[in-house]
This record gives C-alpha cells, sequence and structure tokens, in this order.
C-alpha cells in the first residue's frame, strides 16, 4: 500500500475576488505588463512573504469523481495540513519534513487503497491504525506548496482576464509529469497568487483551488505516541491479502 498526498488544487469558476494585501487605487502595481517568466519570479516572492496560507477546492480523479479539500500551509517550512472524506469518512494528513502523516478509519483506510468493501481489511486496518497517524516518506516533487516548481523560465503568460469583478494574470506552465498548471495572479497591486488550476496528466485528471492568506495553520509533526509507521500498515495489509 501507497500513501499519497493529498492533493490540494480550485477553477476560474471559483476563485474568489480576493485581496491579499493592497496599496489605494492609485498606488497599485500594475502586473499585467510584465512579462510572464519575470511575473512569476515576483509572484513566488510575494507568496513566499505571507506566513500562513488557506488552499482550499476540489480535485477529481481519472474516474471522474470529486472530492472537496480544505487544507492550510505554513510558508516557511512548506508544510501542510489538510482533510478530505473517502467513503463518507474523514481523512487528515500532514505533510512536513518529508514525511506524510495520514489519519482515518479503518473504513476511510480501506477506500484509500481502493478496497472499500473489504470488511476484514477495514476492520485489520483500524485495529492496526488506532485512530492514529499513518508516517510515510514523501516521494520527490510531492510537495503542494511549490508555485511553478521554482522554476519560471518555460512560464508563459495568457490574455488579462475579470472574474467577479477582478483581474487577474494567468501563467501557464507544464509539469514534469506532463500535467498542466495555471497560476492566477492578482492584476493589480501585490502580485500574489489567488488560485490555480491543474489539468492532467491523466483525461479527466483537475485539481482547483482558491488561495488565501490565514491567520495560523498548525501544520506540525503529530506527537511520537500518536504515530504508526506504514511498515506496519502494509504488513497488515499484506496477511489479509494472503501474500
Amino acid at each position: 500500500m501507497r500513501i499519497r498526498r493529498i492533493a490540494v488544487a480550485t477553477s476560474a469558476a471559483v476563485l474568489a475576488a480576493l485581496s491579499l494585501g493592497a496599496c489605494s487605487d492609485d498606488e497599485e502595481k500594475d502586473n499585467t505588463k510584465t512579462e510572464g517568466p519575470a511575473l512569476a519570479a515576483e509572484a513566488i516572492e510575494a507568496m513566499n512573504k505571507i506566513k500562513f496560507l488557506d488552499n482550499n477546492g476540489t480535485t477529481t480523479d481519472e474516474d471522474g469523481k470529486t472530492e472537496t479539500i480544505k487544507a492550510c500551509a505554513v510558508m516557511a517550512t512548506k508544510a501542510v495540513k489538510g482533510t478530505t472524506e473517502k467513503g463518507g469518512e474523514k481523512v487528515e494528513q500532514i505533510q512536513v519534513g518529508g514525511f506524510y502523516y495520514t489519519k482515518t478509519s479503518g473504513k476511510g483506510w480501506a477506500h484509500l487503497i481502493g478496497e472499500p468493501d473489504n470488511a476484514a481489511l477495514e476492520q485489520g486496518l483500524d485495529e492496526v491504525t488506532a485512530g492514529k497517524w499513518v508516517k510515510s516518506e514523501m516521494d520527490e516533487g510531492d510537495e503542494t506548496i511549490d508555485f511553478f516548481d521554482n522554476k519560471t523560465d518555460d512560464v508563459t503568460k495568457g490574455e488579462v482576464m475579470e472574474f467577479r469583478g477582478k483581474k487577474v494574470v494567468p501563467l501557464m506552465k507544464t509539469a514534469k509529469n506532463g500535467a498542466k498548471k495555471t497560476y492566477y495572479v492578482a492584476a493589480k497591486g501585490d502580485p500574489v497568487i489567488v488560485g490555480q488550476i491543474e489539468e492532467g496528466p491523466e483525461p479527466k485528471e483537475r485539481s482547483e483551488s482558491v488561495i488565501t492568506k490565514a491567520d495560523n495553520c498548525d501544520a506540525v509533526e503529530p506527537p511520537a505516541d500518536q504515530v504508526v509507521e506504514d511498515t506496519e500498515v502494509n504488513k497488515t495489509v499484506a496477511q489479509l491479502r494472503g501474500e
């Protein structure tokens, strides 16, 4: 069993008209005239000045199934804490220090690994996890708060668009896995990213998120006595499958 990150990412259709720190109308910086790569670099710098972010949205898998996700991030450490649902069960995940910490019920775990109708597996997972966080190592590139993958040379700029009375500049980039990412940067004022869309690499896969400032984010490593290693969980799954 491999534990994946909770994908955090929502769409131009749900981007809010945000103001993450702006000057008066007369003094606002005009971001529409800046070239794509330069504006992307400015956006990264602006986002890194923010202490905490909320990153809320939806994600759709290759089967067209959509889930709602709520998450926050600590920009200094790029740690993330998010929640979603699997089979009606709450799934929590913290991403910090190169590890995932995931917590849900046995039923939630059964849904996560793709065997929602396996009652024995559900019960076994309930017992081995015991309501604790399951720790697993993150793969390289799994970080969710990594705007433009910190590489801006190949960023392209779209036409300025108006959304709910707020102008934004779309910046596009193709990820290493083939997914197309579009970031929406405020057209005026600080060049903050107010939302993003990621499409692919598989057909129908799509994630959308709205990004706003947050007052706080408790994305920290759970206490050691509340953590179970994923090797223990994998062992239980193998035994229940007769492997």
